[in-house]
């Protein structure tokens, strides 16, 4: 065995044990931001080094990390390449979840978007929301209806007060 071949092997052992630390864009060795192009590269240099049928019959023990490498790099690739769950992935890497979880992830990026939305109660963000769609329409009697309900909902919410106020300025 020539000393870059055990170097390497060591590697890949360090690297299979500590897998549930690593980041599907780390692992990957991509950008947050990469493109479909980027990422199927990546992907594709990775299976090639990583592909466990090269050692088979030589070191069960490589073979068996190689096995969970690929096993994690696939499932990378798969969920990155997919926007919604990638966006999902996104939500519950901020919140510190390193593997895709498909109910973790998607109540991540619930409760991500919720944190963006103005209002804590359902009904009063609902109004708020129909009082944006109404104003975008050019109804602005719709809109101020709408705001007037979401403020029965949370009459101190500053972004519902704003919308009022701008609303009956204007």
């Amino acid at each position: 065995m020539t000393d870059a071949f055990a170097q390497w092997r060591e590697q890949v052992l360090a690297t299979a044990q500590r897998l549930d630390e690593i980041d599907y864009f780390r692992l990957l060795g991509c950008a947050p931001d990469a493109g479909p192009a980027d990422l199927r590269k990546a992907f594709r240099q990775l299976a090639n080094n990583y592909h466990p049928d090269r050692f088979v019959g030589q070191d069960e023990g490589l073979c068996r990390a190689l096995e969970a490498i690929y096993r994690r790099i696939t499932e990378a690739y798969a969920v990155l390449r997919d926007p919604a769950d990638r966006s999902a992935y996104r939500a519950g890497l901020d919140q510190g979840l390193t593997r895709y979880d498909p109910d973790q992830s998607q109540q991540a990026l619930q409760q991500s978007q919720n944190a963006q939305q103005p209002g804590s109660s359902a009904e009063g963000r609902r109004h708020y929301e129909r009082a944006q769609s109404a104003l975008a329409r050019g109804d602005r009697f719709g809109a101020q209806e709408e705001i007037r309900m979401a403020l029965l909902f949370e009459p101190s919410e500053p972004a519902f007060l704003n919308l009022a106020k701008d609303l009956q300025g204007s």
